[in-house]
């Protein structure tokens, strides 16, 4: 690798400072305080994100940021990568790779830039900082100090007196492990018994497979006895509607026929009033022979012609309610028809309730098959994934004791990281869970206080109207479902990283 040019701004001493090395040896000369040190600290800074002193106190003095960019070239190729950082705490990262039409982004963001570097130069940070970079002063040490303590000082710029501690640490490790390889392979070699019970499993499993069957064409048959049973239902909804609209009818025609009525005995007594008056005519007409002929022929024709008035206006009364008549009769055949829609209704009704009984059928027929599958889930995971896992785990460790050292480190590496990330997840789990009983009690108790106190906001306590006490319900019943909706998922997400929790911890 060769670093070509580096760019500081704000960056400890620097205020804002450009190199560019050439080829070959590069000496950087100045006083003391001059920000020799502070260069080679911003070269580790920028290819890995790491520095000697704390980020904050890398940014000069005053300034609200610090930026620094390095472009290096490896194996012919030339990148520039660029690190900022802002006194709130803000950062950013990118890698470009330089190219004859200009950059090519590679990557962005802190951590990933750094592990692309990494993969780019073939080498850590660790081995940077130990095989390459030498800080201030460790040189000096070297020169200076007795040919014993030369030697030190070397294991410890090389990382060596570390590996001597750990490979002490380690010994017992790697006893305890080669007893557990043992072991392992006395657990492989009762794998045949495993076998066995796994193709008892898998009986088991096609025994249950045909048992849901049976019960998925029980399920269709009584759908299609349901989507029939609807059909019917709908049918008699419908008519029902119909009587409902022939019942109103029916009472209006009774009203009218009540008013008919009234009318026909009005009647009744004005023909009888007539009749009478006609009764009377002879009498009338004697006494009329007594007067002036002129004069009462005059009178009696008046009279005369008012009773005929009379009389006809009485036919067509007697006319409107022969038609009442027939209008009530008529009547009095829907009732018949009415009673007979009734009855049919009455019928489709149980048919409802049976059709109801079957949909709780179906509920009990739909519980047993989740917990057939729930069954069937946990058999396959105990009769395979468990064991092909053994498989790969014992396949993959080396034979040789070192490499089987560092293979099962790296294995509880990960296994004490994925419990980390577990104990995490667990514990925002229970927060958002904390969180939402919580909510679930603010809106249990502002229903309560909106029941107790209707004519009051339970928030602000403003006056609210009807309508606005009817839609703040709605929206918290609303809110209040859904948030008790989250609990079970929640907790059933808990169950899950429990109990993976129990198997990591089981194989840490």
């Amino acid at each position: 690798m060769r670093i070509r040019r580096i760019s500081l701004e704000n960056f400890g001493s620097h205020q804002k400072t450009d190199i560019t090395f050439a080829d070959g040896i590069n000496a950087i000369i100045g006083n003391n305080g001059a920000g020799k040190t502070t260069i080679l600290e911003a070269i580790a800074y920028a290819l890995y994100h790491r520095a000697a002193r704390s980020q904050d106190e890398l940014i000069r003095i005053g300034a609200p940021y610090m930026r620094v960019a390095l472009e290096f070239e490896i194996d012919g190729r030339s990148y520039i990568v660029t690190r900022e950082r802002g006194r709130d705490g803000g950062v950013s990262a990118e890698l470009h790779e330089i190219t004859e039409g200009g950059k090519k982004l590679i990557q962005r963001d802190q951590s990933k830039v750094s592990s692309q570097i990494e993969a780019i130069l073939g080498f850590s940070r660790d081995v940077f900082l130990q095989g390459i970079y030498v800080r201030q002063g460790e040189i000096q040490e070297l020169l200076e100090s007795q040919p014993s303590k030369r030697k030190e000082i070397i294991a410890r710029l090389l990382g060596i007196d570390m590996l001597e501690r750990l490979w002490e640490e380690l010994r017992g490790v790697v006893d305890r492990l080669d007893s557990e390889i043992r072991g392992m392979d006395r657990e492989i070699a009762a794998i045949g018994d495993v076998d066995k019970e796994r193709l008892e499993v898998e009986r088991n499993i096609e025994r249950i497979e045909r048992e849901l069957s049976d019960i998925d064409s029980q399920r269709y048959t009584l759908q299609l006895k349901i989507e029939e049973l609807k059909k019917v239902v709908d049918e008699t909804e419908e008519k029902r509607r119909e009587f409902i609209e022939l019942k109103s009818k029916l009472t209006e025609v009774e009203r009218k026929i009540e008013q008919n009525m009234r009318k026909k005995k009005e009647l009744e007594d004005e023909l009888i009033k007539i009749d009478e008056s006609l009764s009377k005519l002879p009498e009338i007409e004697e006494i009329a022979s007594k007067f002036d002929k002129i004069s009462r022929v005059r009178d009696l024709a008046i009279k005369l012609s008012d009773l005929r008035r009379n009389l006809e206006t009485a036919n067509e009364r007697l006319d409107e309610l022969k038609a009442l008549e027939e209008e009530i009769s008529d009547i009095e055949g829907r009732k018949e028809i009415f009673m007979r829609i009734e009855e049919e209704i009455e019928n489709k009704r149980r048919k409802k309730q049976e059709l109801t009984k079957l949909d709780m059928k179906l509920a009990d027929l739909k519980e047993k098959e989740k917990d057939l599958l729930k069954r069937i889930n946990e058999i396959n995971v105990l009769s395979s994934e468990e064991l092909y896992s053994l498989r790969e785990i014992v396949e993959e460790v080396p034979e040789d004791p070192e490499e089987a050292l560092r293979f099962c480190s790296q294995f509880s590496e990960n296994l004490k990281k994925r419990l980390e990330e577990i104990d995490q997840n667990i514990r925002n789990l229970n927060s958002e869970a904390a969180a939402l009983r919580e909510r679930i009690n603010r809106y249990s108790l502002y229903l309560r206080e909106l029941n107790m106190n209707p004519e009051r906001c339970p928030l602000c306590k403003s006056k609210l109207t009807i309508e606005d006490i009817e839609k703040l319900k709605e929206n918290l019943q609303r809110s209040l479902n859904e948030v008790e909706a989250r609990i079970p998922e929640i907790e059933a997400k808990l169950t899950g990283l429990n109990e993976e929790r129990e198997l990591t911890m089981e194989r840490i």
